[in-house]
């Protein structure tokens, strides 16, 4: 979503109807502003900044974008400027409900209509009867090793929360030769920042 600030917010109300799983582009911006969530510019001007230093290196005008293919080309060099995404875990200690919520910051050298891990269950963020995981680093990289799930998977071999995290970055480094972190929680554990 833009323009949304706090836009987990709004997926919570979705879910909470408890209809549809997933709503994208103009269409989730609709139900914000039926839901009656404010809209507001959210650029900062270190962002602007960053916005118009991209456009240059490309030798762009501002409003145009970088061919996809020329991005793809440099995809090496544009990965280690992707890293930005924020998340939180918790376990409710009374309850043992876990909980997981994720925001990307954004996406650098990203194509319009590009979408990340961040929203995407099992991906870049997931929650079960054992473990809340929210991933940041390679987004794209991320999905397609499912990252988020992954430990899930590796926790119930292992039983060992740390080896969990640790086998699944393994993994997307060995599989996509990706970057990326994982913070996880579980009822019986204190919070882990895995990276």
């Amino acid at each position: 979503l833009e323009n949304i600030k706090n836009s987990s917010k709004i997926a919570r109300r979705l879910l909470e109807y408890g209809y549809h799983s997933v709503l994208s582009g103009t269409h989730a911006l609709q139900f914000a502003k039926e839901e009656g969530f404010q809209i507001e510019s959210l650029i900062t001007e270190a962002r602007k900044q960053s916005y118009l230093s991209q456009l240059q290196e490309f030798g762009l005008s501002q409003g145009q974008i970088p061919k996809y293919q020329e991005l793809a080309d440099n995809q090496a060099a544009l990965d280690a400027k992707k890293l930005s995404t924020v998340g939180v875990v918790a376990a409710d200690t009374e309850s043992g409900l876990l909980y997981a919520i994720s925001s990307t910051g954004g996406l650098y050298y990203g194509y319009p209509g590009r979408v990340g891990d961040s929203g995407i269950f099992g991906q870049g963020i997931y929650v079960d009867k054992n473990i809340a995981a929210v991933c940041t680093g390679e987004g794209d990289k991320i999905i397609q090793r499912m990252t988020a799930m992954r430990v899930s998977l590796y926790y119930e071999q292992t039983s060992n929360i740390q080896k969990a995290c640790e086998m699944a970055i393994a993994d997307l480094k060995d599989n996509q030769n990706g970057e990326g972190g994982i913070y996880i929680n579980n009822a019986h554990a204190k919070p882990l920042r895995h990276l």
